[in-house]
């Protein structure tokens, strides 16, 4: 799987939920342990942060100050999302390309 470098989020994305598809753990993409009922709890977490490390090793390290705070699955999800598909980070790419030319 290609790491997460900041040019690559909807490649990354796209193979990060078809991995946790394939293993049946979609839900922690979406879930937080404060959704999980009480009696899963104690295991849920257990996984997720197990994901969790899983997912940082998907990221470039010059990112990783980014990402290191988050300590659930679906918030390192969630962010990533925000962050990547926000209209702020398209203008960058634009004005970046324009620099290079």
């Amino acid at each position: 799987m290609e790491k997460l470098n900041g040019n690559n989020y909807f490649a990354w994305s796209a193979a990060v939920e078809i991995w946790f598809l394939e293993h049946g753990l979609e839900d922690h993409l979406t879930h937080t342990i404060s959704t999980i009922r009480e009696n899963n709890r104690a295991l849920w977490q257990k996984v997720d942060v197990q994901l969790l490390s899983l997912m940082w090793q998907t990221v470039e390290p010059t990112l990783m100050p980014i990402f290191q705070s988050l300590h659930e699955c679906s918030a390192l999800w969630t962010y990533a999302h925000e962050l990547y598909t926000s209209d702020i980070t398209h203008i960058c790419d634009v004005i970046g390309a324009l620099f290079r030319l």
